[in-house]
């Protein structure tokens, strides 16, 4: 019996049984071999085809969105390791940042995919992957000057590098397997981790102030991308996300806004070679840190109040009227905003700012003698 096929015109795509009976003139095989193989070559499976018509979503339209975010992000990387290419191309560190960014963003994420379609190319793109990645531990252990420091990061380096090497060479541990699964959160934690630390100790043993503010740039963009990744993998979310899920509306947005977080990787970079003296990086990481907290704590504050109003008129109101319960709530959180916003950032600046909450005490009391 023939392998079903998916025929796909402009106004949709359908699930055919013969493949000779065609609806409009082009058919597409589905790929009937396991989810992770399946989805590794980008090709959606029956379930995948079901959940996304039951979601109104064509096949069509679901190929467009996997195509355009890959472009967006193949594109950034390269433009920004194009440009540091041709501003430090007589420096080594300037020819590794570049390539890591334009090999990490064009294969980087996406030879899987390459080597199941175009199983000629499995050598090539390999090796390009491979160095990819080789080349994103080298650039934890090197930025911003070029020299490794401390030395122990040439054993993570080491131990990266081999285990990339077996996994992408000859398949070990096996894709899918639950040995697979931990090494690889293993590996990926432990190389942001190890990274953020060797930045972290050459900030304040080695670097120079210039080379500082390059270090606050690349550990802002990592830091940030960490906490939003942690975020979204343990919300009620994260089991939407991986390489095994079935294809849905939801799964495409999750898989398009976690590949557009790694954005922030290149966008710092770049700043951080090209551009580090135009921008004021402790300006935004306090305005960064500030709207954290208070974004987080008038969050609490609204599902507190929502909860604690619910119960107050639970003998009053309809529960599925709760209309003034979300006025009050949203009327609280209106008028704590602004007082909260000041009291936290008076306490960043009184913490970590000293010579500038100094400064405006100065102002303060200088302003009350002028007035008095």
């Amino acid at each position: 019996m023939d392998a079903p096929t998916l025929t796909c015109c402009d106004s949709g795509c359908w699930l055919q049984a013969n493949p000779a009976h065609e609806i409009c003139g082009r058919t597409e095989t589905i790929c009937t071999g396991t989810r992770l193989e399946c989805h590794d070559r980008s090709l959606a499976m029956p379930e995948d085809i079901a959940n996304l018509q039951n979601e109104s979503i064509t096949l069509r339209d679901w190929a467009i969105a996997n195509v355009t975010y890959r472009v967006v992000i193949t594109a950034i990387f390269s433009l920004v390791g194009f440009l540091i290419f041709a501003r430090k191309h007589n420096e080594w560190n300037g020819l590794l940042f570049s390539y890591f960014l334009i090999a990490f963003g064009s294969i980087g994420g996406h030879y899987p995919a390459l080597v199941a379609n175009y199983p000629a190319f499995a050598l090539p793109v390999n090796m390009i992957g491979f160095l990819a990645y080789v080349s994103f531990a080298l650039f934890f252990a090197t930025f911003p000057n070029g020299r490794v420091v401390p030395r122990v990061m040439w054993v993570l380096v080491g131990l990266w590098s081999v285990l990339f090497f077996l996994g992408l060479f000859f398949d070990w541990p096996p894709r899918g397997t639950p040995l697979n699964s931990i090494l690889a959160t293993v590996m990926w934690l432990g190389m942001f981790i190890g990274g953020m630390l060797a930045q972290v100790y050459r900030y304040v043993r080695v670097s120079n102030a210039e080379e500082r503010r390059q270090t606050k740039w690349v550990l802002f963009g990592i830091v940030i991308l960490v906490l939003l990744i942690v975020t979204l993998v343990f919300s009620p979310l994260g089991d939407q996300v991986g390489d095994v899920v079935v294809y849905s509306r939801t799964s495409l947005t999750l898989l398009i806004a976690f590949n557009l977080l790694l954005l922030l990787i290149p966008i710092t970079i770049g700043i951080a070679i090209l551009r580090s003296r135009l921008f004021d990086i402790d300006i935004i990481i306090r305005r960064t840190v500030t709207y954290a907290l208070v974004g987080a704590l008038l969050a609490a504050v609204y599902f507190g109040s929502v909860i604690l109003l619910q119960r107050i008129f639970a003998g009053v109101i309809n529960p599925e009227n709760s209309e003034i319960i979300t006025v009050i709530s949203t009327l609280a959180l209106a008028i704590l905003f602004v007082p909260l916003r000041n009291r936290i950032q008076d306490a960043i600046d009184k913490r970590f700012n000293r010579k500038k909450y100094d400064a405006q005490q100065v102002m303060e009391k200088f302003s009350e003698t002028v007035r008095d």
